[in-house]
């Protein structure tokens, strides 16, 4: 398979063309005799097959027209093929390791620079499940790095091995970002990010020996560890003990800010994109500058929490919360709150799909049948154990009202569901609140592929027509949009319409 054949036969069927590729590399190892011109052909095929795994990771994240977004099949081939490859690296380089002519040393370099590649490609598949770190490979990947600075391999083989820093910082970046509070798609980004970052002089890693200080920002990395990143000890405190690596984070916050000013400067779009991912993008850089500050940055919470037992009904999704409001039929779910405060609160369930409570989607709340509902995001989470999770969530509004909003002027047909001809399609009407949570405005929840700033909607119901205009997002998620409006006009002098279900 090479060339213009692996080509349409990724177009045609990624995850079957991933199986093929995984029994050549198996192929290549088999017999236990290594060979140079099997390592040349692994090589070779890797080259060729970096599109399936962008693929496969794409259409994890995305979905396209094969597959739905977070099938389990696409994820699981992505993962199977970086094992394959790993695998396979680690076989030539144990049989590297048994010899000493250059014959076989001098492709070294670039074979750790490749396991290392597709070590992190298995990082950001475990991030994007949220799953726990794993300590052996921790190990396994700090070891390699510190044996190719003690072989001397840096003054040798130079460029190879700042090829292998690159890779490394990629993944201790990774690394920092497995806290739960990124999305698949934020993660994503930032995986692509990385890759760009990291290959120019700016940020780099620092032997921090006796002769040189840590100072009091930026992390630092114990290579007798299992960890990766760390803060540096505040204040210039006592030095960790191990053999560490400083990673001074200030030009990373640099080129961030710079990543900021190019979105927001521009006067186009990448091919593909929308206004949403600029939006969603913006964001992410923001907690990704939070996140990699120089000095740590303490977040303070808006209220305290009180420990409760409650238990609580809970929709997840913006289009089954959507649902629920319309029809009233909606089947939801009871998770434990286990503290609360007026602004959010923390929560655990056993759940069958993880992906309905990843950070950015919305929750909807209520303690009884008869209790209002309540909107929130979810802002981070925790995998308890296999299928049992713990979410932290903020609330946005309570009492959620389903109406139906189009871009087009006047009266017009609305069909039962969203209808992209007439671009009509449902969205959430949230009041102002007192309190739990206080909301002193009004505000609307939108579908994410459906919105534009400082653009006029008409929201319709069975007895008015109004005329808004919408303002910048307060929040911009990977569904919908949460943003406040004006109005422009209404058909008659009537409040803002309370649609019951089935309007």
């Amino acid at each position: 398979m090479v060339g213009e054949t692996l080509f349409h036969a990724v177009q045609a069927d990624p995850i079957e063309t991933q199986q093929a590729i995984c029994e050549a590399i198996a192929g290549l190892i088999r017999d236990g005799q290594p060979q140079i011109s099997r390592l040349e052909g692994l090589l070779a095929l890797e080259r060729q097959t970096q599109p399936v795994i962008d693929l496969l990771l794409t259409q994890y994240v995305e979905g396209d027209a094969q597959i739905g977004s977070f099938e389990w099949k696409a994820w699981n081939a992505a993962l199977r093929l970086s094992q394959s490859f790993c695998q396979a690296h680690e076989y030539f380089l144990g049989h590297v390791a048994k010899l000493a002519n250059d014959y076989w040393t001098d492709p070294e370099p670039l074979v750790r620079v490749q396991l290392f590649h597709h070590r992190k490609v298995e990082l950001l598949l475990r991030l994007l499940r949220y799953k726990k770190r794993s300590p052996e490979i921790w190990k396994q990947l700090h070891q390699i790095y510190r044996l190719a600075h003690e072989r001397d391999l840096l003054k040798r083989l130079g460029r190879t091995i700042g090829e292998l820093e690159q890779q490394y910082l990629q993944i201790l970046l990774l690394e920092a970002m497995n806290n739960g509070r990124f999305s698949p798609r934020e993660a994503l980004w930032a995986y692509r990010w990385f890759a760009r970052w990291c290959s120019g002089p700016e940020l780099r890693l620092s032997q921090a020996n006796r002769s040189v200080r840590i100072e009091s920002k930026g992390f630092v990395l114990d290579l007798g560890g299992t960890d990766g990143l760390k803060r540096a000890p505040a204040g210039g405190g006592d030095r960790p003990a191990g053999d560490l690596l400083y990673f001074d984070s200030s030009p990373l916050r640099a080129v961030i800010d710079q990543e900021m000013a190019s979105l927001r400067d521009s006067a186009t779009l990448p091919d593909g994109a929308s206004p949403a991912s600029r939006a969603g993008q913006l964001a992410l850089l923001k907690k990704l500058a939070l996140l990699f500050a120089p000095n740590a940055v303490e977040i303070k919470r808006r209220a305290e929490r009180t420990s409760v037992a409650l238990a609580v009904q809970a929709i997840a999704g913006f289009p089954y919360i959507v649902d629920e409001l319309h029809r009233n039929d909606t089947p939801s779910q009871i998770w434990q709150v286990k503290d609360r405060s007026d602004s959010g609160c923390r929560m655990r369930a056993q759940i069958d799909n993880l992906n309905g409570v990843i950070p950015g989607s919305l929750i909807a709340v209520r303690e009884s049948d008869t209790a209002p509902w309540i909107v929130s995001v979810v802002r981070w989470f925790r995998r308890l154990m296999v299928d049992y999770v713990e979410i932290g969530v903020e609330h946005l509004g309570r009492e959620p009202r389903f109406v139906k909003v189009t871009d087009r002027d006047g009266d017009v047909s609305i069909a039962e569901e969203p209808n992209s001809a007439s671009r009509c399609f449902a969205a959430l009407y949230l009041p102002p609140s007192a309190e739990y949570p206080t909301m002193p405005i009004k505000t609307l929840l939108l579908p994410a592929h459906d919105f534009r700033t400082d653009s006029d909607v008409t929201l319709l119901s069975s007895n008015a027509t109004y005329r808004m205009r919408l303002s910048e997002p307060l929040q911009q998620q990977f569904e919908y949009i949460w943003t406040s409006f004006s109005l422009v006009d209404e058909t008659a002098p009537l409040p803002l319409p309370t649609m019951a279900s089935g309007d």
